[in-house]
């Protein structure tokens, strides 16, 4: 038979193949204890990831070259089954030989290729359970206030698509929870469709605090054309001054007014009044919704506490009084670059920058952070960034109760700075417990209600052995646990997170694409995502992909280019997260449409190469 291939090539290969297997090996047996730990279900997947850990840990573009041109498996596609596509090329590789390959080895797979692809499938299915027969990811919805309420709501989700329904514990309490909840079950009862739940811890979330007050004001005003021209009015929701907040997806502003005035309106009448500014300005009640009338106006009209008043019907005055519950505005924090901030505790609030009458600051403005232990882990030079990286500064002193931040970017006219914005550290070395005692609390509600629970900015190993000792001592192992990966030390203690997180299984791991993209830095979050994709699959560990998927879509009713990109990318995933909006049964709708295609033509980094149409229509002579 002739040669095809040089012998010094495949001998090559050959020792390059048996090098790594015995690196694999050998991470193997240092990690016995580990796997011991781990239950047996689990344990041939802890195995595959530490062989995978070993590889990686190897620059292999060569050898993947080197076997392309033989027609060998490049290893582009080892994730599920390490061992056996390094045995597999071996074998290759000896029948291809012209003379016999040393050394020989001795087969060892446990886990061929198909095993390692249903060993995934098993454990999806055991955490995040069905999904729709048409599509293989599933899709997760965070549920908004209103689904304690709004039974039809939850109902419609789960008919058009939702398998899984995400609650956020940063937001609402236990009474809208169970509300959700129940709704939940009602609905899965009616339909005979499965949907999960996970409860999101909120975590210690580092954020800016509160920033003082300034007076209370509202402006109402029109939209307008380029041209100056009203084309929609200014709306305002007007209540009596008992009742609390009312909702409604329109999101406008509200004011109050006595009861005994408000139960008398109708639509058509007119408030009459004069603006702080002096000028002579009315609103027009013209809807009625439930708990609150809306009132409109097609003039700038600003208004404040105590305001008077007086309603008209027709020419006739029919009553008057003052404006009530409007909100102190927050006082404007605006950095520009260079400028100095100075991040303190919580005790005092939040303050703008003092300025000359030449326009120079005397007091550089302050802000609280809502994590003070941040002031005794980080160092001077290490970066810090606010409000998802639009802010960005170096911290230039260090002090027990503040730190000292020099301004490095900002916009152009300066940047905002409100409270509740994140704050992200990538240059620190954090020390924060992963569960505070709200999460406790919280994690004791999940444990009584929830299929699995969402353990947020989780960092290091122990982390995940504090949350395992809690739900085993409340024999609730049965509850699954999602490590969110979003920080930098999360995203590079990822093999580690999963080896300790397979001790408890069922696992699985959201690639929480805001903050970890804030941290790693934007031009890096494409490698990053693949990256957490790769070593999931290697440890059969179902991925939720998150982060504003579809974010337009669901905000505003129709979709970006990039976003519907970025959603077909996600069918590589085993679940995809989308967030609350008032668009978003839409938008199930169209993600469960894009996977359903999608799933056709991709399985994980695989093409499958089916049937395309597009091939019809070929000239042939």
């Amino acid at each position: 038979m002739p040669i095809r291939y040089r012998p010094e090539v495949i001998t090559k290969c050959y020792s390059e193949i048996i090098r790594l297997r015995e690196e694999a090996l050998e991470l193997e047996k240092e990690y016995q204890n580990e796997l011991a730990q781990i239950p047996e279900e689990y344990r041939e997947s802890a195995k595959n990831l530490l062989h995978y850990i070993a590889i990686r840990g190897n620059d292999i573009r060569e050898l993947q070259v080197l076997l392309g041109h033989m027609g060998l498996s490049s290893l582009g596609r080892m994730e599920a089954h390490v061992m056996a596509a390094l045995e597999s090329i071996l074998m290759a590789l000896q029948r291809i030989s012209p003379t016999p390959l040393q050394p020989e080895y001795n087969p060892i797979v446990t886990l061929q290729f198909k095993d390692g692809d249903d060993k995934l499938k098993k454990h999806t299915q055991r955490l995040l359970g069905n999904t729709n027969p048409q599509r293989r990811v599933r899709i997760m919805v965070t549920l908004p206030t209103h689904a304690s309420t709004d039974y039809a709501m939850i109902k419609q989700l789960i008919l058009s698509g939702m398998n899984i329904a995400r609650i956020n514990c940063a937001h609402d309490d236990t009474a809208v929870w169970t509300g959700m909840i129940e709704n939940i079950k009602k609905a899965t009862s009616e339909t005979g469709k499965d949907c999960k739940i996970m409860m999101d811890l909120a975590g210690p979330k580092l954020r800016t605090g509160d920033i003082e007050e300034g007076p209370s004001v509202l402006h109402i005003q029109p939209i307008r054309d380029e041209r100056g021209i009203i084309i929609k009015s200014g709306f305002v929701k007007i209540k009596a001054n008992n009742t609390g907040s009312t909702f409604s997806q329109d999101e406008l502003e509200e004011i109050s007014i006595d009861e005994s005035i408000y139960k008398f309106l109708k639509n058509g009448d007119i408030i009459k009044f004069t603006d702080i500014p002096g000028r002579k300005r009315s609103l027009k009640v013209f809807h009625q919704a439930g708990n609150y009338m809306v009132a409109e106006t097609d003039q700038s009209t600003y208004l404040e506490n105590h305001l008077p008043f007086e309603v008209y019907r027709g020419d006739t005055l029919i009553s008057q009084s003052e404006f009530r519950d409007i909100p102190n505005i927050q006082v404007k924090i605006i950095l520009n670059k260079n400028d100095q901030l100075i991040i303190t505790t919580e005790i005092e609030k939040g303050k703008a920058a003092v300025h000359s009458l030449h326009g120079d600051i005397i007091e550089p403005a302050r802000i609280p952070c809502t994590l003070p232990i941040i002031m005794k882990q980080v160092k001077p030079g290490e970066r810090i960034l606010f409000d998802d990286g639009k802010i960005s500064g170096i911290i230039e002193e260090v002090n027990t109760d503040f730190l000292t931040v020099r301004i490095k970017n900002a916009g152009f006219k300066g940047t905002r700075l409100s409270s509740d914005k994140g704050i992200n550290l990538p240059d620190s070395s954090l020390d924060i417990p992963s569960l505070n005692d709200y999460d406790k609390e919280c994690l004791q509600f999940a444990i009584a209600s929830a299929d699995m629970v969402g353990l947020s900015f989780v960092r290091k190993p122990q982390d995940i052995e504090e949350i395992q000792k809690i739900m085993n001592e409340a024999n609730a192992n049965h509850i699954g646990i999602i490590l969110k990966i979003e920080n930098k030390q999360g995203f590079e203690n990822l093999p580690n997170l999963l080896i300790t997180g397979l001790k408890n299984p069922p696992l699985g791991v959201m690639v929480a694409r805001g903050d970890l993209g804030v941290e790693l830095g934007f031009d890096r979050m494409a490698e990053v995502q693949e990256q957490i994709l790769w070593f999931c699959e290697a440890a059969h560990t179902p991925v939720i992909w998150a982060t504003q998927v579809l974010d337009q879509m669901n905000k505003k009713g129709l979709p970006t280019r990039s976003e519907v990109t970025d959603a077909a990318m996600s069918a590589r995933a085993e679940c995809v997260m989308l967030n609350k909006g008032p668009y978003v049964i839409k938008t199930v709708n169209f993600l469960h449409s894009i996977l359903s295609r999608m799933q056709d033509h991709q399985e994980k980094k695989t093409a499958m190469l089916r049937k395309l149409n597009i091939t019809d229509g070929i000239w042939h002579s």
